[in-house]
């Protein structure tokens, strides 16, 4: 498990490099900076959730932000659109089987506790 952490540190740390090499907003700026270094973006998207995330739109990449501060910049550009499942592919449409439903009382303990030996009892007089 630290192995993957140490791995996302270095992407995100990566992403962070590549923003500041490539001269777009980075992780950090705040929206002022951003329009003050890159000019007024196409588009100003208004703020969606809580935190508020917006969006500016500029030509070729779009800047991210959590209430004034840069989260992250992405390039623009089309995905692909994700491939059908096979089972899809040959009759056009999904066949889902129903999940059975597992009540509470029907569940298997996965405790080891359950196993274990009843706690001894107080000595007498406590």
């Amino acid at each position: 498990m630290k192995h993957l952490l140490l791995m996302t540190g270095t992407l995100l740390l990566s992403g962070s490099l590549t923003a500041l090499a490539d001269g777009l907003p980075h992780q950090g700026m705040t929206m002022r900076q951003v329009e003050s270094s890159f000019g007024e973006p196409k588009e100003k998207l208004p703020p969606v959730g809580h935190p508020p995330i917006s969006r500016w739109l500029y030509g070729s990449y779009t800047v991210y932000f959590d209430h004034t501060a840069v989260i992250t910049t992405v390039i623009n550009g089309h995905a692909a659109a994700p491939a059908a499942p096979a089972a899809m592919a040959a009759t056009g449409t999904l066949d889902f089987k129903p999940i059975p439903v597992v009540k509470p009382d029907q569940m298997q303990s996965t405790d080891d506790s359950a196993n274990a030996p009843a706690p001894a009892p107080a000595p007498a007089g406590q």
